[in-house]
Parts: structure tokens; C-alpha cells; sequence
């Protein structure tokens, strides 16, 4: 199991669980998450981390 360095939870890699593709080959994943993994930039952000980040950019956007 390959965990998100943000939460260290399950990040769903479908690379990992050996299918052609994974869910984050679909998205754009903005700088300011990529920033957020530190140092660990092998390992896969999960969904649920960018959902929220993007959640409160939007937030702070209003």
C-alpha cells in the first residue's frame, strides 16, 4: 500500500495495484499540493488531500 505524504493515508495508485493507468493521470494537480508532499515526491497525493486544497483556494478566492 503506497500512502499520501500529505496525510499518510491510502492514495488509490492504480500503477501500484498494477492497472494500465491511475485516477491523477486525469487531473491537473496544482503546485501549491505538490509543494505540500516535501521531500517525498514518489509517492502519489491522494485525492482526498487535493480535493481539500483546491476546496479552500477556492475559499480564500472569495
Amino acid at each position: 500500500m503506497n500512502k499520501c505524504p500529505i496525510c499518510n493515508g491510502e492514495n488509490n495508485c492504480g500503477i501500484l495495484d498494477r492497472k494500465e493507468s491511475c485516477w491523477c493521470m486525469n487531473i491537473t494537480i496544482p503546485e501549491k499540493v505538490l509543494a505540500l508532499s516535501g521531500s517525498n515526491k514518489d509517492r502519489c497525493i491522494c485525492l482526498t488531500c487535493i480535493l481539500k486544497e483546491l476546496g479552500s483556494n477556492e475559499k480564500s478566492e472569495e
